[in-house]
């Protein structure tokens, strides 16, 4: 049995929601016998926020753990600073909760911004991920597909940031297929 920890912002509280809410997405439909979920989540939660907040940090021998963090971070922060953030978090994850393998989700676009250029911020963060994770064993960095990346927006609520729910489905199944590649992996 893999112990998977699901840890993030409100992308993660809502897709926490949506598993325990709806039997169909049990366990992100994924075999309860060889999957065993945990889900660290806080709306609104940053990178330096999830540094101070050992509630959500507490778990320990995680054999992988997903991470969805850095859209809230690019209101304030530079791409470059939100990679190093969070490739600092990567490492405490890694010498403190003795993860065997990270993956860092995609951040994802928005319509509704209080800064200028954010999805421009999101380009080049999710390019500077993939740029220092490429050469990692430990590390992969998710790319997200399924019509996440269609301009006109469509695939968000009304509120400009989060999934719709068609769309939030979509990020279930993106989920899942991160964590069954990186334990295929895991098993080679």
């Amino acid at each position: 049995m893999l112990n998977i920890v699901i840890l993030g912002h409100s992308f993660i509280r809502r897709l926490r929601d949506r598993v325990v809410d709806d039997p169909s997405c049990r366990n992100l439909k994924l075999s309860p016998e060889n999957f065993n979920l945990l889900f660290r989540a806080q709306g609104g939660l940053t990178v330096n926020k999830l540094f101070k907040r050992a509630d959500l940090l507490s778990f320990h021998h995680p054999d992988i753990v997903y991470l969805q963090i850095g859209g809230n971070d690019l209101c304030t922060s530079s791409p470059a600073d939100v990679v190093n953030r969070i490739l600092d978090l990567v490492e405490k994850l890694i010498t403190k909760n003795k993860a065997c393998h990270i993956i860092i989700g995609q951040l994802f676009w928005r319509n509704s911004v209080a800064t200028d250029n954010y999805n421009e911020k999101v380009i080049r963060t999710n390019l500077l991920l993939a740029k220092g994770t490429e050469s990692s064993s430990y590390i992969t960095f998710w790319k997200h597909r399924a019509g996440f990346w269609k301009t006109d927006l469509s695939f968000l609520c009304r509120d400009g940031v989060h999934l719709n729910q068609q769309a939030q489905l979509k990020y279930l199944q993106s989920v899942k297929a991160a964590i069954l590649t990186v334990s295929k992996r895991m098993d080679n």
